[in-house]
Order: structure tokens, then C-alpha cells, then sequence
């Protein structure tokens, strides 16, 4: 049976209402944000948590910066009402309104740029640097340097299992699910994984698609543009197998299920995403041995029949660390041997002072 990491059982966002004792907010994009906030473990200000109040604008397409700033106002109130004491982002174009707001209002600001970005910070990276006081932090100590420093991985939390799975059989229950990202549609990658399910399912195998904005006319398939978040969890949990695209969210999600998935990243040159960070993301997960990762044109049973061999485990890593000093200078005078709080330590101060 497969173990679930329940992020709320270690101080995941569900305990750690907004507004509550602990100073210390977060912000990202909804969805696959939310999900690598709950990796890092603290409560969030995401674009959903304001389109549910009817004050921010339901989630923009990827490098909405001009829709982001509109939210600048909403994030001066949310962050002024809260008295929040820091603020930290996981990566997207939210983050640069929210931070704006907090340095004016005197709040201690941790940038953590996307796991997808192993070659470099991304265009809200860049823009934030540019904002006096915030810490920045990159998740690939290959390119932490100047202002930029280097605290680990959402992904070093993961590890294979080294007990080899059963790799020959036929499976009875996959999830194919390739986002709900309007405007990208991704037929290339519904049309392999049609092509070769044949060959590693059961007759009467149970078949979920999330195909977001792809058209599926033509094939003998029941789809859906989206499956409700619980529905899709509860068959990530239930499933043999799990083929998607690369996204950070959805990958740190089936890693949680103790899934090895195939992944089949989108390409730019094919219209498929704005640009290839997907590829990004599936490259350091492939090396880690953490999924297995293919060009749709290129996949093949053999690599389908690879991810049904492994099994994924949750595994010790080093508490991600933030310095905590308060820093006012321009970005690039960072003390990187100032002193550092942890996740951990930062949840027991917030229950001394809720108790």
C-alpha cells in the first residue's frame, strides 16, 4: 500500500490559517504554487485566497505581470489587516505586487524561485531582485550566487525506493492528466500515450484524462478539461500509473502519492507552453530518478514499462533555511553568513505564542 505525505500534519497551510498569531505569510500562484508552498510549509496568500473574497481576478495566463500589479492595492490591505511580521513567495508573478507591499509596509520578504528554474532565476525572479530588502534564494546551488543563495529542494524531500516493482504487468488503473492551462492545447502527448495504452493496460482498465484545453475529437476516449482537485488526488492516490506533463505542482504531487511518473514536457517550438521550463523540471527529475521523462513523439512501452519498476519514498532532507536577519540594503549586499531560522523553528515559536 501506498503511503500519502500529508503536508498538514506537519505544519502544512491547512493549520496555519491567514490572520492567525505566527507573522508569517506566504504568497504564490493557485494550483501548482499552492502545492510547492505546501513543500515549504507555511500558510498562503495566493490568487485564489483573494478571488474567493470577490477581490482578486480569477488566475491570469503564465507572465500575467500587468494583471499581477492590478492586485497591488489588495495586497497593501491583505498584508496591512494581517500584521504580518514576514512574507515569502514560491515563484510567479503574484509575488511582485505582494512584495512590493510588504517592503512598504516594513515586512521581512524571502523570495524562493520555482524549482523549474534550474538555469537561472525567472522574469519575477529578476523583477523582485530589483526590490530593495528581499532575500532571494534559489532551489539549484549552481547558479546561487550574488544576491542569490541557496537553501535546497523541494525535491530533496523524495528518494526511490530501491525494492524493484513488478515492471511487466498489465495495470488496470492510470491517470492522464496534462493541466488545465487555457490557450496550450497538447494534443501531441494525448495522441502517444492513446497510441501505446494498449500495450501496458488491462481490458477493462480505469482510464482517467484531465485534458485541459485539448481537443480530443477523433479518439475513442472519455475526457475531462478538469476533474475536480479532490477527484484527481483520490485517483493519483488509487492509481498504477501516472502520465502527465511537467509541471512543479502536479509533479510534487504524484512524488507524494509514491508515484514514479512519465512525464511528457511541453515544447515551445510546438505551442505548447510559453517557453520549455517544463523541460527543466522533467530533466532534474529524470536525473534523480525520480520520473521518467520523454518527448511525446518519442515515448515508448519501454519507458512506460520503467516507471511502473520504481516507487517513490519520502526522505530526510535539511530544513530549508532563511536568514533572518532584516536587511535594507540594495539587492546584492546579502550577508550570506547571517543567522538562519528553519521551518521548525519558526513553528515552535508561533505555538509558544498560541498556547
Amino acid at each position: 500500500m501506498k503511503e500519502r505525505h500529508d503536508p498538514s500534519s506537519s505544519g502544512g497551510i491547512d493549520r496555519w490559517p491567514l490572520g492567525t498569531a505566527d507573522p508569517f505569510a506566504t504568497s504564490a500562484a493557485a494550483g501548482g504554487g499552492r502545492r510547492r508552498v505546501r513543500h515549504l510549509r507555511r500558510p498562503t496568500v495566493t490568487f485564489a485566497v483573494g478571488w474567493s473574497r470577490g477581490e482578486l481576478r480569477p488566475p491570469d495566463p503564465p507572465r500575467g505581470l500587468r494583471q499581477a500589479l492590478q492586485c497591488l492595492p489588495y495586497a497593501y490591505r491583505i498584508l496591512r489587516e494581517g500584521e504580518y511580521g514576514s512574507l515569502v513567495s514560491t515563484g510567479s508573478a503574484i509575488a511582485v505586487p505582494f512584495m512590493l507591499a510588504a517592503r512598504s509596509l516594513g515586512i521581512e520578504c524571502h523570495y524562493v524561485e520555482s524549482a523549474a528554474r534550474s538555469d537561472g532565476p525567472s522574469l519575477t525572479g529578476k523583477i523582485v531582485s530589483r526590490i530593495p530588502g528581499v532575500r532571494l534564494y534559489s532551489q539549484y546551488e549552481r547558479w546561487a550566487e550574488g544576491p542569490w543563495g541557496y537553501g535546497g529542494s523541494v525535491f530533496d524531500g523524495f528518494g526511490l525506493d530501491e525494492t524493484p516493482a513488478i515492471r511487466e504487468r498489465s495495470v488496470g488503473r492510470v491517470v492522464v492528466t496534462f493541466g488545465t492551462m487555457r490557450g496550450y492545447p497538447y494534443r501531441r502527448a494525448v495522441n502517444a500515450v492513446h497510441r501505446l495504452l494498449p500495450e501496458f493496460t488491462t481490458a477493462d482498465a480505469d482510464v482517467l484524462w484531465q485534458v485541459g484545453d485539448t481537443p480530443v475529437d477523433g479518439l475513442p476516449i472519455t475526457s475531462s478539461n478538469l476533474v475536480p482537485a479532490r477527484e484527481l488526488r483520490q485517483a493519483i492516490d488509487d492509481a498504477d500509473l501516472v502520465i502527465a506533463h511537467a509541471g512543479v505542482g502536479s509533479s510534487l504531487q504524484f512524488l507524494d502519492a509514491g508515484h514514479c511518473p512519465v512525464l511528457l514536457p511541453r515544447s515551445v517550438k510546438h505551442r505548447e507552453h510559453i517557453d520549455d521550463h517544463q523541460w527543466l523540471i522533467a530533466n532534474e527529475l529524470h536525473a534523480r530518478n525520480l520520473a521518467v521523462s520523454r518527448d511525446a513523439d518519442a515515448l515508448t512501452v519501454d519507458d512506460i514499462r520503467l516507471a511502473l519498476s520504481r516507487r517513490v519514498l519520502h526522505s530526510t532532507a535539511t530544513p530549508f533555511a532563511l536568514r533572518s536577519d532584516l536587511i535594507d540594503a540594495r539587492p546584492g549586499q546579502v550577508d550570506v553568513a547571517a543567522p538562519v531560522t528553519t521551518w521548525s523553528d519558526r513553528e515552535q515559536t508561533a505555538r509558544r505564542r498560541n498556547s
